[in-house]
């Protein structure tokens, strides 16, 4: 059986260079400065924290349940 370690994250906002850049273009340099510190509080949260928070609670993730233009519940094949 073939199993994968999770990713381990780190500051999600410091990884995402695509986010800075657009963000360092679009903002102008004042806005940026002022919301950067949140930004960077946020992005530690969700690679840290809430990141292994959900992989903890793994079985409650929601479940897709097919539905026909009916709406009557799909038969499933498994």
């Amino acid at each position: 059986m073939f199993a994968q370690e999770p990713p381990r994250l780190d500051n999600t906002y410091e990884a995402d260079s695509l986010l800075r850049g657009y963000l360092a273009r679009a903002l102008p340099a004042e806005v940026l400065r002022e919301i950067e510190p949140e930004l960077q509080e946020l992005g530690a949260l969700a690679g840290g924290p809430l990141y292994r928070l959900q992989l903890e609670d793994r079985t409650s993730e929601p479940v897709h349940i097919p539905w026909s233009a009916w709406v009557n519940a799909s038969t499933r094949s498994d």
